[in-house]
């Protein structure tokens, strides 16, 4: 049936008489729609793009050292979750351990953005990424929350990336002295 067709059938012209006399009441309520996916689609996404690509960033990272360290070739075909891939890595004796409470509350970050258009992002919501941050630089205390996020992520990053290993080792005693808690 052709559009023209369409337009000229007689179930669409009873269709529009059905509709006529209720024109305006239909088009409050579409202006009103309208209004309303206005004000969403007009909100500020900056927070929320920083957070996904953080998320997304740690995700690469997570990804090469599960590969690298634990020989999982086909990590790709299995499909796993972000927080599932989170929870594959080491709990002690590693570097990436001293990230992984962090490392789940960016899930969380992401999950809270991904589905509520008005989340908000404080930094009292970040304590599992203040201890490795107050050795950074800037310290945390002069950065605000998605500074201290995105800082988290440089620094998980860069101790999720393989590394030689020898350097591995070097890492691998040192926390020997180094007890982690899980916030979960």
């Amino acid at each position: 049936m052709s559009r023209e067709t369409l337009r000229n059938s007689e179930g669409i012209r009873k269709a529009l008489d059905v509709l006529e006399p209720h024109w305006e009441k239909i088009d409050r309520h579409w202006e009103h729609v309208k209004r309303e996916y206005d004000k969403f689609i007009g909100r500020d996404s900056s927070m929320f793009g920083r957070i996904i690509k953080c998320h997304l960033i740690s995700e690469i990272y997570i990804d090469r050292y599960l590969t690298d360290k634990l020989s999982l070739k086909n990590l790709s075909d299995v499909r796993l979750s972000y927080y599932q891939k989170v929870m594959l890595l080491p709990e002690r004796n590693a570097a990436s351990a001293l990230f992984k409470p962090g490392l789940l509350t960016l899930n969380r970050l992401r999950n809270k953005f991904a589905h509520n258009l008005g989340a908000t992002l404080s930094k009292s919501e970040l304590s599992t990424m203040t201890t490795m941050l107050e050795m950074s630089e800037p310290p945390a205390s002069t950065m605000n929350a998605i500074e201290m996020v995105e800082k988290f992520t440089t620094l998980s990053c860069t101790f999720l990336n393989p590394t030689p290993s020898e350097i591995e080792e070097l890492f691998a005693e040192a926390m020997k002295h180094v007890v982690i808690e899980m916030w979960i």
